[in-house]
């Protein structure tokens, strides 16, 4: 899946040590345009997660991620959306989020 939009928070990252090592999981919450309102998402990158990191508020960009589902030990279901591929686009920083462009000629 991919989604276009702007950074709009960095959640605190999560870190912590499994049998196979340590470990780092980043987050950002994206807004997009879909729809008459727009959207939140929050992605996370753990194989590149200081990369990810280094993702700021306001940056625009091409997120790619996969949807990902579990089932925890008390039998919730919760849903993860991993994000695999990002990158920013210079030209949209300078422009404001959700802005309205009226292409018609006059």
């Amino acid at each position: 899946m991919e989604i276009k939009g702007r950074i709009t928070a960095r959640p605190a990252s999560e870190s912590g040590t499994s049998a196979k090592g340590p470990w780092k999981k980043a987050f950002v919450v994206v807004r997009y345009e879909e729809g008459q309102y727009p959207k939140d998402v929050l992605l996370f990158n753990m194989k590149n997660a200081d990369r990810f990191e280094q993702l700021s508020v306001g940056d625009y960009g091409t997120f790619k991620f996969d949807a990902k589902t579990r089932q925890s030990t008390n039998g919730r279901w919760y849903c993860e959306l991993e994000c695999w591929s990002w990158t920013t686009d210079q030209q949209q920083q300078t422009q404001r989020y959700g802005s309205y462009t009226d292409d018609r000629p006059l």
